[in-house]
């Protein structure tokens, strides 16, 4: 091995630390997303996912103290107003289907 080699060699081992050290995986192609985004952005990914999945479960803790009353005031069954729940929960899982599209279509702009 000629040390022009080593001298590659060893540029090679240090760009691929230097890839690591920045949270990026040298294995990969630049274009992946582990790669081509940012740690901030990577981060803030992972915080509104999180946030989301919080949302659905504190939507559902806040209301369940208000059943009895809800029942008293409404004078339905509180079997009916656990449904309102349900009815959220599918609104929270099926807007996303009709709202990005939707948001995509009208966020377009002309060529």
């Amino acid at each position: 091995m000629s040390s022009h080699d080593a001298e590659a060699e060893a540029g090679v081992d240090a760009r691929r630390a230097q890839l690591e050290k920045d949270g990026r995986n040298p294995d990969l192609p630049p274009n992946h997303p582990i790669n081509a985004l940012s740690n901030w952005r990577k981060f803030g990914i992972l915080a509104t996912l999180s946030f989301s999945g919080f949302l659905g479960q504190f939507s559902v803790a806040i209301i369940l103290v208000a059943f009895p009353p809800m029942s008293e005031s409404f004078k339905r069954p509180i079997g009916d107003i656990a449904n309102t729940v349900g009815f959220m929960l599918l609104g929270i899982a099926v807007g996303p289907l009709f709202w990005n599209p939707l948001s995509r279509v009208s966020t377009r702009q002309n060529d």
